[in-house]
């Protein structure tokens, strides 16, 4: 018998399999060579510095040992017995091999392909297909390796020329396995000796050796899931070596019987025929025997009665890994290898906590339940349902908090969160803890780890983005949002600043895609532009060269003193040499090729900051890609396409993360399998039923699915034991939660079939005979923080997921509480009491907060504009009272620099525009309608002429998109209505009042106008008035143009000549004529409105003094009182019913009329009865409701006023009138 031997440990706690690991390792380091380290295999990295750190606390240092992973070292071993170099040929390489394959169109076209080239010729796009091939050629190198470790026996027949399937009735089974297997002879059948084998082409070239040099112990740590070939492999090696594996095993007992109900069923269904007829076992000789004698020779006829509901539920990996290492055990003994199989007794006394008993249930595979339990440790096991991600995040934080602030001996390292998704949790976890981290102002350290570089690395966003911006034809979002990347800032020597610059250029330059040409060759407009330039980068780029060299005042030259001639050049050699490449890379080329071009791309475009190692290993690990398949596959020709389907894979797989793993503070991780590692708390996150534990997907591809074996992986089955794992491996708590809302479609989440199942056997276990409550808790967290109720941690005995350390909760949550009740109120529990007292005595001793009601706000401003040197005057610009009179609270807020509208992000824009922008359809109409005025002519031909000027500036969508026919519907209403009425006018053009700001010279230029209010302070006014005509010298007409949509008679646009008109009438250097007409012009109608003096019976607005003090008052209203919500639209909608026996004041409809409805302005205010009050308030306040007014009001509350009606009067009743009333009836007023 060989003196080797295999020792199997088991124990339930990783920490006992690291203490045995470290006696053995130290015991080897002792006898073995100094200059060979000891060997311990990991599943991963996560496992390693586990190891690494337990030993090093064990030891006092973890030095000399190797930690090489299970497949690696596995290889390195077996060269070692081989005495060969073989290069280990991974998942990678195999995919890069089938990749080739792939690319071969004959061998596509051959019959025996059809199943696979019948999904790869269904794409005609070249990315598509790229796709396709780079996928396909993933799982079927998956594929091919699984079949090496779970179907040894098929691939063996493979290589002998049969196939499995061949009298198989399903044909296309057969066809699917012949494919493979001709796929997988052509990969690993060869000839010649190969340079790179897989593991298991490796054990059957070590089948061959007979003797070798002995070799050192090795040590295989916590190997969650063997399968057939490692169990060969195990079995050979053990002839050459000792060989220690360290497993973990939930359970103490023997459960190699245990059965799920699943198998439960099967079996039942399989021998109900036999149980129809006794059974009769025979001997050799026919005779009948005892059937006692042979009870193991036949199925068992029944399950235990009561079993482990968690074991039966969530163990059956944990058992099939029994059941392999039993196996390994034959196959030792049948190898006459010494086996042994050690349990580590269990240092398992405590069964305090809930937890604890669970733990104890499981391993001891007891089924006891009803069991008296203390319930103050009832908080050792903890649900939760969340409302969303990021409340569930939050209650995490501070229940860590919490948690930290009750034990002083917990640290941060003791804590994980372990999430089911990472891609959903991973920037909500930091978001979350860096917003609480500084509103808490401390440093709640946390590590995240399984995430990838994609998301974690600068420098490999930058890679994915300038593979975008080449793919994409250079679209403007996508070059600025690679030109923002600081590695390709870095590697161009420029910053933020020109970043910036550059934006505002481009912006102005109307660069939107494409770099030489977006749109086709042989479109040309009538004006003979060249619109396949258009809205390039080589045409905004030719005329940003050119505006060097125009003069500033040139129509077509563009801004340039804040970019600057170098800056220029930087930009314009930049895009052109990304161009450059985008040429070179159109073509096919060969992988060598392809490392070359990219590895010189990268080093010129990017760099990375030499202090920054994490970035550096990202940019070495993605070079050493390129390096690996040029050297696997240097022949192989590559499209555009399929490099960066390699390149895109590559970076998506390289693992990042940030922080350290197990020395960082928090670990917030994946749940996921092989990853055995204790922590004090665990936090899982994610448990509902659409997440976890997942779905069997039925691969179509996939041979081994026709019939499962021991050791096959069921994705549902590993995740319901990788939670059973995690929770013998928590020492103290463990939470669980999911979110129970979506809260974008309204719908309820259940929660996980695991949960539910964990949380019932929690109070199945439980006696609650003699508990007030009968059930553990399901914490259900609230969407508002503010109502989680525990502001001070106190009064969590059971549960600590609802406390809540962030004062702005509390605030919000002592907000709602004002002062109406006492400490000793039952309203509050005794949590929120005790705070309430102690926020009364801070109150008591500091000075109280200052009340920032919005309101006061407005009012404090006004009066620090006041607060301004009493001997000079306040300046104040008509467009500031239109404002008002438009609606105060806005124009405060505006006067405040409260902006609704956030401004659009100009890096984002994706395409050359569509449709007419607002701002620039105001523009062309403008300028077209003003052409008009001065040389009346066709105005379709004036507004296209605008249109190519601006398109010509690439400012402008091509006329199929603009859709110009809507602005010259106006045309015959000019031509019938305005034209008639300035034909005995002239132009004045600008009118400036004061020193107003003009961006054109003034025709006419006269002083500011001055009012003094009962304040005593004095304020000049200014004003501006565009589009003016006269007649014999007394101004007569404006035209006020707007593409408005709203163009109704009571119109905003008329405010301004409004405030306008008022002050003209106070000054004596401007002469207006008794009747002032404006014109408003709209897309599709002119209205005109008169301005003039009017007097009705106790009601007039026609003399100096009358004007004087109205702007007075309203001065006042606008400097002195709160901001109020009044917008000028509502006015025209609050009507009363007429009242026949009851005289208008101001006549608003004809005697003639038979209109039931008529403005509230029209009776003296005494004449109006409650209800008449009452209906237009209850309109006013509807009217606060509306959305389509000022978009600032969704985000700031809304100042309603107490008396609308009399301030819609006093503000605006003289315009009203002269707009809508019917001043023919009323005798007019003349200035005085």
């Amino acid at each position: 018998m060989s003196k080797n031997k295999i020792n199997l440990y088991f124990s339930h706690t990783v920490e006992g399999l690291a203490d045995i690991l470290s006696k053995q390792v130290i015991a080897q380091q002792a006898n073995g060579s100094v200059f060979n380290a000891p060997s311990v295999m990991v599943p991963n990295a996560n496992m390693q510095r586990f190891l690494q750190l337990t030993l090093a606390k064990i030891n006092g240092v973890c030095a000399h040992v190797a930690f090489p992973f299970l497949e690696t070292g596995l290889f390195q071993i077996v060269n070692q017995l081989l005495g060969s170099g073989y290069q280990h040929k991974n998942g990678s390489m195999v995919a890069w091999s089938v990749w080739c394959l792939l690319h071969d169109d004959q061998l596509m076209n051959d019959p025996v392909y059809a199943p696979i080239n019948t999904y790869l010729s269904d794409s005609s796009a070249e990315s598509l297909l790229a796709a396709k091939r780079w996928q396909l050629s993933q799982k079927l190198a998956k594929l091919m390796l699984d079949y090496e470790s779970q179907r040894p026996e098929m691939v063996h027949q493979w290589l002998q020329g049969h196939c499995v399937f061949t009298s198989c009735n399903k044909a296309r089974l057969s066809q699917l396995e012949k494919m493979q297997q001709d796929l997988y002879v052509r990969l690993f059948k060869h000839e010649d000796t190969p340079d790179s084998i897989t593991l298991f082409q490796a054990t059957m070239l070590l089948d061959q050796i007979k003797s070798a040099k002995p070799q050192a112990a090795i040590h295989i740590f916590t190997p969650s899931r063997l399968s057939q070939l490692h169990r060969k492999l195990l079995v050979q090696l053990g002839q050459f070596m000792n060989i220690h594996i360290y497993s973990l095993n939930v359970c103490s007992e023997y459960w190699e019987d245990l059965q799920t109900e699943q198998e439960i069923r099967w079996q039942q269904n399989v021998l109900r025929p036999y149980k129809q007829h006794p059974i009769v076992t025979v001997d050799v000789d026919g005779q009948p025997i005892d059937s006692a004698e042979t009870a193991e020779v036949f199925f068992e006829l029944s399950s235990f009665a009561d079993e482990n509901e968690l074991l039966k539920a969530w163990g059956k990996p944990g058992r099939e890994a029994l059941k392999l290492f039993s196996e390994v055990e034959e196959d030792a003994i049948h190898q006459s290898i010494i086996y042994q199989d050690d349990w580590l007794i269990p240092d398992f006394s405590g069964t305090e906590t809930l937890l604890q008993v669970v733990q104890s249930n499981v391993l001891n595979r007891s089924s006891e339940n009803n069991q008296i339990i203390d319930p103050k440790t009832f908080n050792s096991i903890q649900f939760a349902c969340a409302p969303s991600v990021v409340r569930e995040v939050e209650a995490v934080y501070n229940s860590i908090l919490w948690n930290l602030q009750q034990n002083a001996d917990l640290v941060l390292n003791d804590i994980a969160v372990l999430v089911t998704d990472m891609n959903v949790y991973r920037f909500v976890i930091e978001q979350v803890f860096e917003e609480l981290n500084h509103e808490h102002q401390i440093q709640l350290s946390y590590a995240i780890v399984d995430s990838s570089a994609a998301k974690e690395s600068r420098y490999a966003e930058a890679v994915l983005d300038l593979f975008a911006v080449l793919d994409d034809d250079f679209i403007r979002a996508s070059v600025f949002k690679w030109l923002e990347n600081p590695c390709v800032q870095a590697g161009n020597h420029f910053d933020y600043n020109d970043w910036q610059d550059w934006l505002l250029v481009v912006d102005q330059l109307g660069i939107y895609c494409g770099f030489s040409n977006l749109y086709p060759t042989d479109a040309v407009t009538n004006d003979e532009i060249e619109v396949d330039k258009l809205f390039t980068w080589q045409q905004g780029l030719a005329r940003l060269h050119l505006s060097l060299a125009t003069l500033p005042n040139d129509a077509n030259a563009v801004d340039v003193s804040a970019i600057g001639a170098e800056r220029i050049g930087q930009l314009s050699v930049l895009l052109e040499t990304l161009y450059q490449y985008k040429l070179r890379l159109n073509k096919k080329q060969s992988a060598i090729q392809w490392e070359q071009q990219l590895n010189q791309m990268f080093d010129l475009l990017m760099a990375v900051p030499v202090d920054d190692q994490k970035e550096q290993n990202i940019q070495m690990a993605l070079q050493q890609s390129l390096l690996q398949l040029a050297e696997a596959q240097p022949e192989l020709l590559l499209s555009f396409a399929d490099i960066k389907q390699f390149i895109t894979h590559e970076i998506q797989q390289l693992p990042a993360s940030k922080g350290s793993y197990l020395s960082g503070g928090v670990v917030c991780a994946a749940l996921q399998p092989m990853r055995p590692i204790p922590f004090k708390l665990t936090y899982i996150l994610g448990l509902d039923e659409r997440t976890f534990p997942g779905q069997t997907v039925n691969e179509t591809l996939d041979l081994t699915q026709r019939s499962r074996r021991i050791g096959d992986i069921n994705p549902i089955e590993n995740n319901n034991y990788l939670l059973l794992e995690t929770l013998m491996c928590t020492r103290e708590k463990l939470y669980l939660s999911y979110v129970g809302m979506d809260l974008l479609k309204d719908e309820v989440i259940e929660p996980s079939p695991t949960l539910s199942t964990l949380y019932r056997y929690c109070n199945d276990l439980v006696d609650f005979s003699s508990l007030e409550q009968q059930a553990l808790p399901m914490t259900q967290l609230p969407l508002d923080a503010s109502e989680s109720g525990h502001f001070d941690g106190r009064d969590l005995e059971s549960q600590d997921w609802r406390v809540n350390y962030a004062y702005s909760d509390y605030l919000t949550w002592a907000g709602r509480i004002r002062v109406d009740w006492q400490p000793q109120s039952q309203q509050l529990s005794p949590a929120q009491q005790r705070i309430w007292q102690q926020t009364q005595e801070v109150q008591t001793s500091e000075k109280p907060v200052q009340d920032l009601s919005l309101s006061d706000l407005y009012l404090k401003q006004t009066k620090d504009k006041l607060l301004v040197d009493s001997n000079n005057a306040l300046q104040l610009d008509a467009t500031e009272l239109a404002d008002y009179l438009a609606n105060p609270q806005a124009a405060v807020l505006k006067q405040l620099g409260v902006n609704g509208k956030h401004p659009d992000d100009r890096s984002l824009v994706e395409h050359e525009p569509l449709q007419l922008p607002s701002l620039l359809k105001y523009q062309i109409f403008t300028e077209s309608i003003q052409q008009w005025l001065h040389q009346p002519t066709d105005l379709t031909t004036v507004i296209q002429q605008q249109h190519q000027k601006h398109l010509r500036l690439s400012q402008a969508p091509l006329a199929f998109f603009a859709d110009l026919t809507e602005l010259s519907k106006v045309e015959v209403a000019l031509n019938e209505q305005l034209k008639p009425q300035l034909v005995d006018k002239s132009f004045l053009g600008v009118l400036k009042v004061g020193s107003a700001k003009s961006h054109v010279a003034a025709e006419l230029e006269v002083d500011a106008v001055e009012v003094s209010l009962k304040s005593g302070r004095k304020v000049q006014i200014t004003a501006l008035a565009e589009q003016l005509y006269q007649q014999d010298g007394y101004l007569s007409d404006q035209v006020i143009i707007s593409t408005s949509k709203k163009n109704s008679l009571w119109n905003i646009k008329l405010l301004q000549p409004f405030v306008n008109w008022c002050l003209w009438q106070l000054s004596d250097q401007v002469k207006v004529a008794e009747v002032f007409k404006v014109h408003l012009v709209f897309p599709e109608k002119v209205q005109t409105i008169e301005f003039k003096p009017w007097y009705a019976d106790s009601e007039s607005f026609a003399t100096r003094s009358t004007i004087e003090n109205y702007l007075k008052q309203l001065l006042s209203d606008y400097l002195e009182k709160p901001a109020q919500f009044l917008p000028s639209e509502l006015l025209s909608l609050f009507k009363v019913a007429v009242k026949p026996d009851v005289p208008q004041q101001i006549p608003f409809l004809k005697k003639s009329s038979k209109a039931k409805e008529i403005s509230y302005l029209a009776y003296d205010p005494k004449d109006m009865t409650e209800a008449d009050i009452a209906a237009l308030v209850e309109k006013y306040h509807k009217g606060m409701q509306w959305p389509d007014y000022e978009e600032v009001f969704k985000l700031v509350e809304v100042q309603p006023s107490e008396e609308p009606l009399a301030a819609y009067r006093n503000h605006l009743m003289p315009l009203f009138t002269m707009v809508c009333a019917e001043l023919g009836e009323i005798k007019q007023g003349a200035k005085s």
